[in-house]
C-alpha cells in the first residue's frame, strides 16, 4: 500500500511538475512577447520623439523663413512707396515736357542737348557706381588683410612677451643664485679669516709662552740652544706642536693643587704622593733649567691657558702628531 501511495504521489508530483513546466514556458513566452511589445513601443516612442524634434526644428526654420519673408515684404512695400513718390515727383517734369511739346510743335535743339547731357551723365553715374563698388570690395579685402595681420602681430607680441618673461625669470634666478653664492663665499671668507686670526693668535700666544718659559732670562746650555733653534726652524704646525708638548710638561694648575692642599693639609704634607710630585716637579725644573710657572695668568701679555683636562688633551694631540 505504501509503495502504491508513494507511486501515486510521485505520479501526481510528476504531473504537477509537467504542468508547472508548461505554465513556466507559457509565462516565458508571454514575458518575451511583452518585452518585444515594450521594445516596439519604445522604438515607436523614439521614432515619434525624433519625428517631433525634426518637425519642431522644421517649424522653427519655417518660422524664421516666414519672418524673413515678412521683412522682405515690408522692405518691398517701403521700396514701392518710395518708387511711387519718385514717380509722382518725376511725372511733373514729364507733364511739363509734354505740355511744352504740345504747345510748341517742332524741333528743339535745347531739348536734344538736354537729353544727350542726361544720357552722358547717366553713363558717368553708372561708371562711378561701378568704380565705387570696386573700391568698396578693395577696401574690404584690405581690411580683412589688416585684421589678419593685426591678429598675427598680437599673437607674435604675446609670444615674444612670454619669451621675454621666461628669460627675465631665468635672469632673476641666476642673479639670486649669484647673490647667494657671493654671500656664501663672503661667509666662508669671513670664517677663514676668523680662523686664520684665531690660529695666528694661538700661535703667537704659544710662541710668547715658549719664549718666556724657555728662552728669556734663562741660561741655556749648548744642547738646549740647539734644541730651541731646531724647534724654531721647524714648519709652523710642527713648531707649534713641539712648543705645546714642552709647555704641557711645565704648566700645572696651581689653583687645583692649592684647593686640594687646603682641604687636606696634613695628609698632603706628609703623604709620599706629594713628595713624589714635588720631586718630579723639581726634576723637570732642573731638566729645563727654569723656574716653575703657575697659572697662565702669571705670564704678562699671554692669553688664558686651558685647565688640566684641556692640557692633557692638547698633550695627547701633540703625541699623536709626533
Amino acid at each position: 500500500m505504501k509503495r502504491e501511495e508513494f507511486a501515486k504521489r510521485m505520479a501526481e508530483c510528476d504531473a504537477r511538475q509537467a504542468e508547472l513546466k508548461k505554465k513556466c514556458k507559457d509565462l516565458r513566452k508571454r514575458v518575451q512577447q511583452k518585452e518585444q511589445e515594450v521594445q516596439e513601443t519604445r522604438s515607436k516612442i523614439d521614432r515619434a520623439t525624433k519625428k517631433q524634434d525634426e518637425e519642431r526644428q522644421l517649424q522653427q526654420e519655417k518660422d524664421a523663413e516666414i519672418e524673413e519673408k515678412i521683412k522682405q515684404v515690408s522692405d518691398e512695400e517701403l521700396r514701392y512707396e518710395k518708387l511711387i513718390k519718385d514717380l509722382d515727383r518725376t511725372n511733373r517734369y514729364k507733364q511739363f515736357l509734354d505740355l511744352v511739346c504740345e504747345e510748341n510743335e517742332g524741333y528743339f535743339e535745347e531739348v536734344d542737348r538736354i537729353l544727350m547731357r542726361y544720357e552722358s551723365l547717366s553713363e558717368q553715374q553708372k561708371e562711378q557706381a561701378e568704380r565705387l563698388l570696386t573700391n568698396q570690395n578693395t577696401i574690404e579685402d584690405q581690411r580683412d588683410k589688416l585684421g589678419k595681420f593685426s591678429k598675427a602681430s598680437v599673437t607674435e607680441v604675446v609670444e615674444r612677451n612670454a619669451t621675454i618673461a621666461s628669460y627675465r625669470k631665468t635672469l632673476d634666478e641666476l642673479v639670486a643664485q649669484r647673490k647667494e653664492s657671493e654671500a656664501n663665499q663672503e661667509k666662508i671668507k669671513t670664517r677663514q679669516q676668523k680662523s686664520i686670526m684665531e690660529l695666528g693668535s694661538i700661535e703667537m700666544a704659544v710662541d710668547n709662552l715658549y719664549t718666556r718659559c724657555f728662552i728669556v732670562d734663562q741660561e741655556l746650555s749648548k744642547a738646549q740652544t740647539q734644541e730651541v733653534e731646531r724647534i724654531m726652524r721647524l714648519p709652523r704646525d710642527s713648531k707649534t706642536l713641539q712648543m705645546l708638548d714642552r709647555l704641557c710638561i711645565i704648566f700645572v694648575d696651581m689653583d687645583h693643587i692649592a684647593v686640594h692642599a687646603k682641604a687636606h693639609p696634613k695628609k698632603v704634607a706628609g703623604s709620599p704622593t706629594s713628595k713624589a710630585k714635588a720631586e718630579g716637579l723639581s726634576s723637570s725644573d732642573q731638566f729645563y733649567d727654569v723656574e716653575p710657572v703657575g697659572n697662565a695668568s702669571n705670564v704678562a701679555g699671554s692669553p688664558p691657558l686651558p685647565s688640566t683636562d684641556a692640557q692633557s688633551s692638547v698633550k695627547s694631540d701633540g703625541s699623536q702628531h709626533r
